[in-house]
């Protein structure tokens, strides 16, 4: 019987990171079948997520409501269904009735959420609260509160402080304090002095204070439903020098993620990082929104968890036959080469707003199988 073609679902990726490329292109691919017209935009015209775009456009140097009012416009003029949005998630968040009311549901967590894991002091405070493993850690003002808690830090900290700014987004700002250079400078080093002086000039700055945790890193990527269901999990543990990581179930990591994501009501797509010491995950961060390395869960778990939250988003149900759903087995992730070709750059910049490109796409693994 000859099923009836589906309306595309137009989905905006505004300035999304490069990875998110791997993920954006197994959308074409969706279990359900749904075309996917995908727009992508970003203020950098060498984003690799362009390269997966059917319409490409640069962002103009806006911010806040006004970014805000310039998405609506597009949103309306594009009939966008879904909008995934990572700089500007909490305007958008704020404004979300406004995007209800053109027909654009937004792939972000709620206007609360964000603001409750907006700054990296409050959520360890919570997490304290609930019981959850957290390392030494001081929140600091200006140079002279800096000086104290590195005094008491650098007691307990046998490799190091590492310092970072309370709020923002990915590795930004993030420095392991030395007493200084020897030679040239190496990876995310920092002479002290050099801190405490960028404190003196920028006093009301607020930064993070923790010690410098060398131990394995672990990733755990989320999926739950807005009621609070975890759906799916996935514990991805980096491997040191290497883009290699093994991604498993692990129960103890995945209920101590689910039981702050629960706190913060953090939903559909969350990441929370744990590092270890001597042995003992210690909570790093929370990231309210799609990992980088969404792809590679997706892939350990046979489930592109990413149309998952877009179904449940659009249909109210995931799609998942069982729940929650983890590894059956640890699986080896290695980065996926990066074949998804660049979009005409000179296009790019050249266009005002959406604008067609003539995008070679990169085939898809599912396309290279035999039939």
């Amino acid at each position: 019987m000859h099923r009836p073609a589906q309306p595309p679902l137009t989905l905006w990726a505004a300035r999304t990171f490069g990875t998110a490329a791997h993920s954006l292109k197994s959308l074409r691919h969706n279990p359900d079948g749904v075309p996917i017209r995908l727009l992508v935009s970003h203020v950098r015209t060498d984003s690799p997520a362009l390269g997966t775009a059917d319409q490409a456009f640069l962002e103009p140097p806006l911010t806040g409501p006004a970014w805000v009012g310039w998405a609506l416009e597009i949103c309306v003029r594009e009939s966008v269904d879904v909008l995934w949005v990572t700089r500007e998630a909490e305007s958008v968040a704020a404004a979300r009735e406004a995007f209800a009311a053109v027909g654009t549901r937004l792939l972000l967590p709620s206007s609360g959420a964000l603001l409750r894991t907006s700054a990296k002091s409050a959520v360890y405070r919570r997490a304290e609260a609930l019981g959850l493993p957290t390392p030494p850690w001081e929140r600091v003002v200006g140079a002279e509160q800096a000086k104290v808690a590195l005094g008491r830090l650098e007691e307990l900290s046998p490799y190091g402080v590492c310092v970072k700014p309370d709020t923002g987004q990915g590795a930004v700002g993030v420095h392991r304090l030395i007493p200084g250079w020897e030679d040239l400078p190496s990876g995310v080093d920092l002479p002290r002095r050099m801190w405490l002086a960028h404190l003196r000039r920028n006093p009301d700055s607020v930064w993070l204070a923790l010690p410098w945790m060398p131990g394995k890193e672990h990733s755990v990527d989320t999926l739950r439903c807005p009621t609070g269901n975890l759906l799916a999990s996935v514990v991805r543990t980096k491997q040191s020098g290497s883009y290699e990581q093994v991604a498993s179930a692990d129960p103890e990591l995945t209920a101590m993620s689910a039981a702050l994501l629960e706190d913060l009501d953090v939903a559909p797509l969350a990441n929370v990082q744990w590092r270890e010491i001597d042995g003992d995950p210690m909570l790093l961060e929370v990231n309210p929104r799609p990992s980088g390395g969404l792809f590679r869960a997706s892939d350990a778990l046979g489930v592109d968890l990413l149309w998952a939250a877009i179904r449940l988003l659009t249909h109210g149900d995931a799609g998942l036959r069982t729940v929650p759903l983890a590894p059956a087995a640890p699986v080896r992730t290695t980065l996926l080469p990066s074949a998804v070709p660049m979009a005409v750059l000179s296009a790019v910049a050249l266009a005002d707003g959406p604008a067609a490109l003539p995008v070679q796409h990169a085939p898809h693994p599912a396309e290279q199988l035999s039939p």
